[in-house]
């Protein structure tokens, strides 16, 4: 009798790391074009996802979401109208729980802030 109390309790946490183990964490972030020009794209790669978003007029934010699998943090290519390319690095992201990001793209910078909700 003893051991089937021990059997149950062990086949419970088993079964409750099993369940916890399960659970898909997400990100969303939203990209913001406060520049003077139309981003014909935008490529943002975490967590080993590639989103590709494009044709954002000045003032205008487009969102997206991808699976938060690892620690990660964001690396954002913008291409212009112009031709002009910008890169961005920034904000982080970890299993585990839900994030939120902005991307604040300008005519000469691409920043990440925000974080875990």
């Amino acid at each position: 009798m003893r051991y089937s109390g021990i059997a149950i309790g062990l086949l419970l946490v088993l079964l409750s790391v099993g369940l916890v183990s399960c659970v898909k964490y997400h990100g969303t972030f939203s990209v913001a074009n406060n520049a003077s020009e139309t981003i014909t794209q935008v490529t943002v790669s975490i967590c080993g996802q590639t989103i590709e978003l494009s044709d954002i007029k000045p003032k205008e934010s487009v969102s997206s979401s991808f699976e938060v699998t690892s620690d990660s943090h964001y690396v954002v290519r913008v291409e212009f109208r112009s031709g002009i390319t910008l890169v961005g690095e920034g904000g982080y992201v970890t299993n585990g729980m839900n994030f939120r990001h902005e991307i604040s793209v300008t005519d000469n910078e691409v920043r990440v802030t925000g974080g875990g909700t």
